[in-house]
């Protein structure tokens, strides 16, 4: 008996790629949510963009990482691509596994393109997607911690994966984005009483220094956060 595929006798998950219609698919309903994206930041929220000017001919493969303190984050970064950009969008993101366990959050998740992070079963599946985004030169979000993190002052370390993907493509380009979202929930209704802070500072783009290579994994996934953090001391606002 043989062991195809296997780890200690146990069959290593399958990875199912996106078809065509499934691509079609998320291009189409990532643009709908870009609208209504678009629409609550307008009129919901103090929503403002630093240093737009980074955005502009942004090569591909495309790697965004950035901090994470609400559930808009991801929705507000695919609002600073092109909204008829065939290049950028749709855009891969992922999701902690344990929020596919709510039914609404798996239909939203399968219709837009967000895949299972796949923490703790191995690079080779929770590296898949985002691989197979960034050799097909497109862009793929990460949030280095895999989580949201409203305190900045913490001592976790982010997922090494950032390090791995970022030393393993050499023509990555990796955008650094600082967010300074509100955490709270209920924009909308809150929106009638105060509106919360929506902001989006964007880091210059930028590819590995050769000096970077020499870094060990956890060493490089500080210095990309740190290029987040980075980003944050702007405020020349566009």
């Amino acid at each position: 008996m043989t062991l195809h595929n296997t780890v200690f006798g146990c069959s290593k998950p399958s990875i199912k790629y996106p078809n065509l219609f499934q691509h079609s698919v998320h291009a189409v309903v990532q643009r709908i949510v870009w609208i209504a994206t678009a629409i609550c930041m307008k009129f919901f929220a103090n929503f403002y963009i630093y240093n737009r000017e980074h955005l502009k001919n942004l090569p591909t493969p495309l790697l965004v990482i950035a901090n994470h303190r609400s559930y808009w984050d991801s929705m507000i970064i695919g609002t600073l691509f092109p909204f008829f950009s065939t290049e950028y969008l749709p855009i891969g993101f992922m999701a902690d596994d344990s929020l596919y366990d709510n039914i609404l959050h798996r239909i939203f998740f399968n219709l837009t393109g967000t895949y299972k992070a796949g923490r703790g079963e191995g690079y080779d599946v929770s590296l898949a997607y985002p691989r197979h985004f960034l050799l097909k030169n497109r862009v793929f979000l990460i949030f280095p911690y895999g989580k949201i993190l409203i305190n900045e002052l913490t001592t976790d370390k982010p997922q090494r994966g950032i390090a791995i993907l970022a030393r393993e493509f050499s023509n990555l380009t990796i955008l650094p984005i600082y967010l300074k979202t509100t955490p709270r929930t209920g924009l909308i209704i809150r929106s009638l009483f105060k509106r919360y802070e929506m902001g989006v500072i964007v880091g210059k783009p930028f590819k590995l220094d050769p000096k970077m290579y020499t870094l060990t994994v956890e060493d490089l996934a500080d210095r990309l956060v740190g290029q987040i953090t980075q980003a944050s001391q702007t405020n020349e606002k566009t």
